[in-house]
Formats: C-alpha cells, sequence, structure tokens
C-alpha cells in the first residue's frame, strides 16, 4: 500500500487525569490492538503504528513518542 511506511503516532494526552485510559484500553476502543507495532521495533513489514500516553501538565510522554516517530520516518 502506498502508506505502508508513513508511521502512525496517536498521543494520548491527559494521561495524568483519573480518567484517563491505559494504552491498551485505547487501542481496543479504536480497534487498534492488533496493528500495533511496539514502541522498540525499527525494523517492520507494515505500517508504525503506535500509542503513547503523555501528559502535557506534567511534561511527560512526548519526548518518548517523538523519538519513536523519528526513529519510524524514512
Amino acid at each position: 500500500s502506498l502508506y505502508r511506511h508513513i508511521p502512525f503516532l496517536i498521543l494520548a494526552n491527559k494521561s495524568d487525569s483519573i480518567l484517563s485510559l491505559p494504552e491498551t484500553d485505547i487501542g481496543i476502543k479504536l480497534g487498534i490492538s492488533d496493528k500495533r507495532t511496539g514502541k522498540l521495533r525499527t525494523e517492520l513489514t507494515r505500517q508504525p503504528l503506535e500509542i503513547f500516553s503523555c501528559s502535557a501538565l506534567q511534561n511527560r510522554g512526548f519526548h518518548e513518542a517523538l523519538r519513536w516517530l523519528v526513529r519510524h520516518i524514512r
């Protein structure tokens, strides 16, 4: 497919809230649990897709997510 190598990153902000969902639950609700490629894998045969919990308030999760994105940009 044309978009096979384009990374798809989901930033789940507000993870500091007591109402926030874990990444696994977000994947289930979005119907993408089986499509997630993992945070550490770099050699992929399909579109890189991952969810990162983050909190702008606590400055958490964004750096890790952006590092993942940079690793997958070709």
